[in-house]
């Protein structure tokens, strides 16, 4: 009986520590990533301080194009990125991962909607 409860006991502490260590785990990358802000109606991209949209809060943006050094992963949900960001106060801050590309967006839509913005 004693050998079963200890097991349970076992099993018990190692998916507490699953959950806690899952509920916000960040996934570091060996070597930062470079990416750039493409979001599809060009507007800059909300930088919070939580990977979350509704509780974490919103502590600056990146204009669309701007390039962004991607330092890990939020394992917990993979919907979200940690970046390098100055203003905040740890030095990062998170965005949604869907929000950024590769390469360098194509920067003619942007200026062309910018150059119709002030000529209205």
């Amino acid at each position: 009986m004693k050998r079963i409860l200890a097991v349970v006991m076992t099993m018990i502490i190692a998916l507490c520590a699953v959950g806690f260590a899952g509920a916000n785990a960040e996934g570091w990358y060996d070597t930062p990533r470079t990416m750039y802000v493409y979001t599809e109606n060009l507007k800059p991209l909300n930088v919070r301080s939580e990977p979350r949209v509704t509780d974490g809060s919103l502590i600056g943006s990146l204009e669309y194009g701007a390039k962004v050094t991607v330092l890990g992963d939020v394992v917990a949900n993979g919907e979200w990125v940690i970046i390098e960001y100055g203003k905040s106060s740890t030095g990062y801050a998170y965005v949604m991962r869907r929000f950024l590309t590769a390469t360098k967006p194509d920067m003619s839509k942007k200026e062309a909607e910018e150059k119709q913005h002030l000529a209205d």
